[in-house]
């Protein structure tokens, strides 16, 4: 709203006549946009969107959750029983979320085709991820699956993959028993994180890195975590907010 005195002298500022402008824009184009969404979605059901504010939609209040923000999303799930939402994102496409397995395996693999990866995805995690089959779509992504359906045949498994399984379980096995003779307190998400790093990285990789029994995290270990952990806070608000919150 205008202050009441540019009211009383008739004036108008060329910065509040511009965002008054734009927003109309915005409101118009939004509209039609809609319109043109409706004839083409006849017959189909409609994924219901979060409660909004006008123009901004729902980006303020994924801003404020983006430290918790997988438990913001389960928050939302659970209220809906695990249907699907969308939420309005300023300057982005809206984005749908849901819990339901029929949903993923269609989403995965009966209609593959019709779900890219997009090119948030890419952009948040192409640095890290490069062209793996995470991020890839189409006839890359199908190369990539080939390979990786020869490395998990039934042989890699029983011959490459089982014995570095079991002999980190003896492992694991051994800090438990440890644990529970000196009564000590075990961080177990800690342990179980470890093996996990340990396992995969001597599957994919070739390397023991021994760090299992540990109390210290191995280096790598850590920058992989940080780094992990950095794209997960950008993710929420896709390129280009995670510089403007940090800002």
């Amino acid at each position: 709203m205008l202050p009441p005195s540019m009211l009383r002298s008739g004036q108008t500022s060329p910065i509040l006549l511009g965002l008054l402008a734009a927003a109309a824009l915005y409101g118009i184009s939004s509209w039609r946009a809609k319109c043109q969404a409706d004839k083409k979605l006849e017959g189909a059901t409609r994924v219901p969107f979060l409660a909004a504010m006008p123009l901004l939609g729902n980006t303020l209040e994924v801003a404020a959750n983006t430290n918790r923000f997988q438990d913001w999303v389960a928050e939302r799930s659970k209220e809906r029983d695990g249907q699907p939402f969308a939420v309005r994102l300023l300057g982005k496409n809206d984005v749908i979320y849901t819990a339901r397995p029929n949903h993923f395996e269609q989403v995965l693999k009966e209609q593959s085709d019709n779900f890219n990866k997009g090119i948030a995805m890419y952009e948040v995690y192409a640095d890290f991820m490069g062209e793996g089959i995470l991020l890839t779509n189409g006839d890359r992504w199908k190369y990539h699956r080939r390979v990786l359906v020869n490395l998990f045949s039934a042989r890699a498994l029983r011959d490459s993959m089982t014995p570095v399984i079991q002999r980190n379980v003896q492992l694991r096995m051994g800090i438990l028993s440890r644990a529970s003779e000196s009564k000590e307190a075990l961080n177990m998400y800690k342990l179980m994180n470890k093996f996990t790093f340990e396992t995969f990285a001597e599957i994919g990789f070739g390397r023991k890195l021994g760090n299992l029994s540990s109390l210290e995290d191995h280096p790598f270990e850590l920058a992989l975590t940080k780094h992990i952990e950095s794209v997960a806070t950008d993710l929420p608000l896709q390129p280009g907010y995670g510089d403007l919150r940090d800002g």
